[in-house]
């Protein structure tokens, strides 16, 4: 199926948890036998209460920035995603940073706040000391989305050529810089990679 070129990237999230409501959006494994497994409406769901969570808990604005230090776990995505339904703009950073490496991408970006997980709480708690900056672990985030559940669905804010996205490159040629990567762009990419023939995946096939 096409992917519109308007609109906010988050939009995605939410059309596939009204077409397949029940069928799975993620799998998380943490062990040989363990799994959990979150549908698209429930990741939908989880989505619009990081996004009320997130914006009305930190008094962010539209276009603030902020960043996230998070491993590959479903706290990641649903931050991601909620970040953009919410028109703030998410900038992903690499979990081996240094204190110093972080803090000078947490100046580059102007980044408001950033979520972290146990992890890198440490590394992120040095990168921010004797700043203005929010850090919000764990516990920060679980409260905050838990607060954004009584706000119920989100309307989308940003799309277009409104930026979603700022993604620091690796800097193995010099210092990193951030791409700015907007709504529109990201779609479009999409829309792209959708359109090849044969199609690269399908809507039944799993992603690692």
């Amino acid at each position: 199926m096409p992917v519109p070129r308007v609109g906010n990237l988050a939009d995605l999230v939410r059309a596939a948890g009204e077409r397949v409501p029940d069928h799975p959006a993620l799998v998380h494994v943490t062990g040989p036998e363990t799994e959990s497994v979150l549908t698209w409406s429930a990741f939908d769901a989880a989505v619009d209460a990081a996004a009320a969570g997130l914006r009305e808990g930190l008094g962010l604005r539209t276009g603030d920035r902020v960043a996230l230090m998070l491993s590959n776990t479903p706290a990641f995505l649903t931050a991601y995603v909620g970040l953009l339904r919410a028109g703030l703009v998410a900038v992903p950073v690499n979990t081996g940073y240094t204190a110093p490496e972080l803090a000078g991408m947490l100046g580059a970006s102007a980044a408001r706040a950033i979520v972290c997980d146990d992890a890198t709480t440490p590394v992120a708690e040095e990168a921010v000391a004797g700043t203005h900056r929010v850090l919000v672990d764990p516990a920060g985030l679980e409260s905050l989305v838990a607060q954004g559940r009584s706000t119920g669905k989100v309307t989308a804010t940003g799309a277009g050529e409104d930026l979603a996205v700022l993604l620091f490159t690796s800097g193995t040629s010099g210092t990193p810089r951030a791409a700015m990567l907007s709504h529109r762009a990201l779609l479009a990419n999409l829309d792209q990679c959708a359109g090849l023939v044969p199609a690269p995946v399908g809507g039944a096939d799993v992603v690692l």
